[in-house]
């Protein structure tokens, strides 16, 4: 019930989070049936509420039975949210209770004909890879399959890929990959290595679902290609989906190559590592950024933009009076009240935010933007007297919010172009190295692209 009633509005939440959220693969979703889906698991709850309103059908979610707590939110999360609990002995080995009861569960609501949802990886952790499975997919599949022998149940790889799940208007794409063909395991005599055999073929269609990054070390400099590319992906964000697909598996192949290369041409790798870096460590001194360097002499406003600019300025200030309250109140809720409860972790000189960071900052962002709507509808409707006014108008505040942020990006750019004049004029020998070598970079990463292309052909 609450399932039903809560998909419009968090979809309507999610669309306000995230500056874009892309879906790629509907199509290899059966007509009917009931289907295991698999995916990566980098921010803890956004993550199964990003696949709920990304599909059509209900789904039912694996989730550790931890977070269900006891009595009336147990109830809840179970019969209104269709969440299964899944018990953890490695997370808590004082835990006697099995997980029987949970499998009787996935195999009553397949055979139902409803599909479910869980995380392999068993936990959340923000990072552009696809860690150590757990068996648990397959083995709900075969044992539903033995239990009911006329159908045959697809496990499909869901793959989640954000720019950033922690902050605000941030991008996702999510790509739905092709069912899973399973190789033959006959030679197999015993049923744990079918298992893992099976998961290991999860695994590698689950990295083909994302950009998998081998080493999370190397993270940071796949983004940097990826920003070196970037007018690659501008120039192609209005074409077809097929286009926007191609960059995504673009930014795919750019990951690969650089585990290609770190493994096979180790000196190679280390060398246009290096460059990247100090390009990049350039950058950071005349605090400018890549995208003003390659647009060094050309980014000028259209009469279309600065006309579009004046008349839009009043729906910027709607915006600016309707949306700044709640997402202020965020902000200060989560860095004074919330941050430092949170788990971080320091690894190899990186540090890890808790995958909970965006979960909450979307939680409470949306709790706030709903009563502020609410207290809005009701100001409005005591002054006026027009309740039904008051919430039409209530509901028709959406693009007052396109308008805040479209203002919000063009003034970081214009920040950004103001920077890059200053330090163009101040450091005119520096600037006229990076100018250089980011067109040297440019054209030895496609020499590179092309190598690694031939060689893995």
């Amino acid at each position: 019930m609450l399932y039903s009633l809560l998909k419009p509005l968090i979809r309507i939440f999610l669309k306000i989070y995230f500056r874009s959220v892309e879906v790629f693969g509907l199509e290899n979703i059966p007509d009917k049936g009931p289907v295991i889906y698999v995916a990566n698991h980098p921010s803890a709850a956004i993550d199964p509420i990003l696949i709920a309103v990304s599909l059509k059908e209900k789904l039912f979610f694996l989730a550790a039975a931890e977070f269900f707590g006891k009595g009336l939110q147990k109830s809840i999360f179970q019969n209104q949210f269709n969440m299964i609990p899944v018990y953890r002995p490695w997370k808590n080995k004082d835990q006697k209770t099995s997980n029987e009861d949970m499998f009787k569960d996935c195999y009553t609501s397949l055979g139902n004909g409803n599909s479910i949802l869980l995380f392999p990886e068993a936990t959340s952790e923000t990072i552009s890879k696809i860690r150590d499975l757990k068996t648990g997919a397959i083995r709900i599949k075969m044992g539903f399959e033995k239990l009911q022998k006329n159908i045959e149940v697809p496990i499909i790889p869901i793959g989640l890929s954000y720019t950033n799940p922690h902050e605000f208007q941030s991008k996702v794409v999510l790509k739905i990959g092709k069912p899973i063909e399973f190789s033959s395991t006959e030679e197999k005599t015993e049923i744990g290595e079918v298992y893992r055999e099976k998961t290991s073929q999860i695994q590698k269609a689950l990295e083909d679902c994302i950009i998998h990054i081998e080493n999370f070390k190397n993270e940071s400099l796949v983004k940097k290609v990826n920003r070196l590319f970037a007018n690659f992906y501008r120039n192609e964000k209005d074409l077809s989906p097929n286009n926007r697909l191609s960059n995504f598996e673009f930014k795919q192949s750019i990951a690969r190559a650089a585990t290609y290369f770190e493994n096979k041409k180790p000196q190679e790798f280390k060398t246009i590592s290096a460059r990247i870096n100090y390009y990049f460590e350039k950058l950071d001194e005349l605090k400018v950024s890549n995208d003003s360097v390659e647009r060094s002499g050309r980014d000028k406003p259209s009469l279309f933009r600065v006309l579009f600019l004046l008349l839009g300025f009043p729906f910027f200030l709607l915006g600016v009076f309707y949306f700044m309250l709640p997402y202020q109140l965020t902000k200060f809720i989560y860095q004074n009240k919330i941050r430092a409860k949170l788990r971080v972790e320091e690894r190899d000189d990186m540090i890890f935010e808790s995958p909970f960071r965006g979960t909450l900052i979307f939680g409470v962002g949306a709790v706030f933007y709903l009563v502020w709507s609410m207290l809005t509808f009701l100001i409005l409707g005591f002054v006026s007297k027009a309740w039904i006014n008051s919430f039409l108008i209530t509901l028709c505040v959406y693009p007052f919010l396109r308008f805040l942020l479209y203002y919000s990006r063009v003034g970081y750019r214009a920040n950004l172009l103001i920077k890059s004049y200053f330090a163009e004029f101040k450091h005119k020998t520096t600037w006229s190295f990076l100018v250089k070598e980011r067109e040297e970079l440019v054209e030895v990463l496609n020499q590179y692209q092309t190598q690694y292309q031939k060689e893995t052909a």
